[in-house]
């Protein structure tokens, strides 16, 4: 399996990409001084949390923004993943 692409938007913000067909479908990582949280979790094409280690090692919270497959397909990797109530019509 690929690592994705991550990229330094600021030294607490990265965005992760992974990329099908000629599409790109963005994640991204916040850090903070005692958690990081990732929002969404990609297609599963990659190794998305081989990519957040590299940047950090801190505790990982885990977001969905809404149940479209390519924000919720990597969430097998996570023992945890919240996800917004107004969102389950669609991940169901």
């Amino acid at each position: 399996m690929f690592t994705p692409k991550a990229h330094k938007i600021d030294d607490t913000t990265f965005r992760i990409t992974e990329y099908d067909r000629g599409h790109a479908v963005n994640m991204y990582l916040l850090v903070g001084k005692e958690h990081a949280l990732l929002i969404d979790t990609g297609l599963n094409l990659t190794n998305v949390p081989k990519a957040i280690r590299r940047i950090t090692d801190l505790p990982l919270w885990v977001c969905n923004t809404h149940g479209h497959s390519e924000q919720i397909l990597g969430n097998h990797w996570y023992p945890e993943v919240f996800f917004p109530e107004e969102g389950e019509d669609v991940f169901r």
